[in-house]
């Protein structure tokens, strides 16, 4: 007989009383007792190597070997543990062990004979099954899982049957957890299915069936995108290398329901990895949007249709505003002119003849004309520069600026000053109304000096990108960071008029012009650290508004 751990078996039963047919219930599965010394032709055992019973007390399984007739022969380590919570089991403790009970996994009652499956093995049937549990003597329960298997031998008869078995009781507890939460997610209103590597749904809950419309049974084994035609916001396959990489994914994805109906959903994708750690699908989590998506459009169209009302009165309220600053000071210049005229005759004819403090009235007099035909001057620009007067030429930039370096030369010669202007491009611009930016931006430069510097100026040009940025750099008192934006406003002065003269609606003007072009304006530090960089960038490409005049080239 074989030896090791694992130990040949004989009956513990009345061997005068049968073995009980299949169609009767057995009160206990097997009482087990150490087999006396028999020889081969006993009961008629195959011949069996005792290297192989060590080999099967090496497995990690229970094995057993019944004769035919029912007849145990073997147990191996395993399996003994399993049945008897005993490797090596005394013959004492085998003689007094009491009987396990074979039950119907769940349940209390005895596992049904016609389905026991060293019974069945022996009839000649291959066995699996996994509803069978063991309950032991001291109160235990072991859930098997169980193949049996009938050995044939020369004559075509059964010489045994093999049996392995092992406890499942992990894997039962991993069941009936995914149980409580498969029965979780079945609550939940989110529509939320599960998809292997190639796509195929293995899950599919009620929510899903809300949502789309397919039962359980239709939708389980189809490819998830094909069943409801998803429209991806960008390639699938980049969608899944990310859930690979980040292990999630969330987007917008469009699907159409079994009615034919399309609905938007939120969808949100999470990888799933299989015991070996290896990717093995996706949960995919999905809601419908749709009807909030709609009202979310139809509230932003309401947004927008009453943001371009708003426009729309805003610019004729702009347009209003540019008409009357137009007409107010075009219809002021004729009554300081009745003004300014007869003070400046009475400053030349009278000055010197009147007492000092005459002539100093007549001068505040004459000065305040002077000031105010400058601020009317501005405004008319400005008026000007926000009406869409004339048309879009090329300008060579090099002939304007140069005309209007031209125009400022008392005062270079005045200040000594320095003027250079690097190359320039051509542009499509007005060129009265650019030639008002270059005009303020250089005669700016020029006028704000601290004391007993000689002024320097550089004009110069650089494309970037889509546009021509220009620049006009200068060695003055330069401005605050702080007021690098509140300058570009209406009557903004940093200075009082007694330091330096000007309407502050020079810089207004060149940004209302500028903006208008679809430019951009700014100031910034000087390179050098001293003085201010005044620059303002002009789209390269035609603005669509203003037409060019026609026959113009570059």
């Amino acid at each position: 007989m074989p030896s090791g751990p694992g130990v040949p078996l004989r009956e513990a039963r009345d061997t005068n009383k049968p073995l009980p047919r299949h169609d009767q219930r057995p009160e206990l599965c097997m009482i087990f007792a150490s087999e006396p010394a028999t020889t081969q032709d006993d009961h008629d055992a195959p011949d069996i190597e005792p290297r192989m019973f060590q080999f099967l007390d090496a497995m990690p399984v229970g094995v057993f070997i019944g004769l035919p007739g029912g007849r145990p022969y073997y147990a191996n380590a395993e399996g003994m543990q399993l049945l008897l919570q005993d490797t090596n089991p005394s013959a004492e403790v085998l003689e007094g062990a009491k009987a396990y009970r074979a039950c119907l996994a769940g349940t209390d009652d005895p596992y049904p004979v016609e389905r026991e499956p060293m019974a069945r093995a022996l009839a000649g049937e291959t066995v699996h099954c996994d509803d069978m549990e063991i309950h032991r003597s001291d109160g235990t329960v072991v859930p098997l899982e169980i193949w049996a298997t009938p050995v044939f031998g020369p004559a075509g008869s059964i010489d045994q049957v093999i049996v392995a078995y092992v406890d499942i009781s992990e894997r039962r507890e991993a069941e009936e957890a995914n149980a409580s939460q498969a029965a979780l997610i079945e609550l939940a209103h989110d529509a939320i299915f599960v998809r292997d590597m190639s796509s195929r749904i293995t899950f599919w809950n009620r929510g899903a069936e809300r949502t789309y419309g397919f039962p359980q049974a239709e939708a389980l084994g189809k490819v998830s995108h094909e069943l409801l035609h998803t429209e991806f916001p960008e390639p699938l396959a980049d969608i899944e290398a990310k859930v690979a990489r980040d292990g999630q994914w969330e987007g917008e994805i469009v699907h159409t329901r079994s009615d034919g109906r399309v609905i938007v959903v939120m969808s949100r994708w999470a990888a799933y990895r299989g015991t070996d750690g290896r990717l093995a699908g996706a949960i995919e989590v999905n809601r419908d949007v749709t009807i909030p998506r709609q009202r979310t459009e139809a509230e932003l169209l309401r947004r927008a249709s009453a943001l371009e009302r708003a426009n729309i009165q805003l610019a004729r309220s702009n347009e209003e505003l540019e008409q009357f600053a137009y007409v107010a000071s075009h219809d002021l210049s004729e009554p300081l002119r009745a003004i300014s005229g007869p003070i400046s005759l009475l400053a030349r004819r009278y000055r010197g003849e009147l007492d000092a403090e005459a002539d100093q009235f007549i001068e505040f007099a004459v000065d305040g004309c002077r000031r105010m035909q400058a601020i009317i001057d501005d405004l008319l620009a400005l008026s000007r520069a926000g009406r869409a007067d004339g048309e879009l030429q090329f300008v060579d930039c090099n002939l304007l600026v140069n005309s209007v370096v031209a125009g400022l030369g008392a005062r270079i010669a005045e200040t000594g000053a320095i003027v250079r202007v690097e190359p320039l491009p051509t542009v499509v611009s007005q060129p009265t109304q650019l030639g008002q930016v270059f005009q303020n931006l250089i005669s700016n430069a020029l006028k704000f000096i601290p004391p007993g510097v000689v002024p320097e100026v550089v004009v110069s040009a650089e494309r970037i990108g889509d546009e021509w940025d220009f620049s006009v750099v200068d060695n003055g008192i330069g401005i605050e960071p702080r007021h690098r934006e509140r300058i570009f406003g209406m009557f903004k002065r940093l200075h009082n008029r007694s330091e330096y003269v000007g309407s502050g609606i020079g810089l207004a003007l060149c940004k209302r012009i500028v903006e208008r072009e679809g430019g951009r304006i700014g100031v910034e530090a000087a390179p050098s650290g001293q003085g201010s960089c005044f620059w303002f960038a002009l789209p390269i490409a035609v603005p669509i508004a203003v037409p060019i005049a026609s026959g113009e080239t570059p």
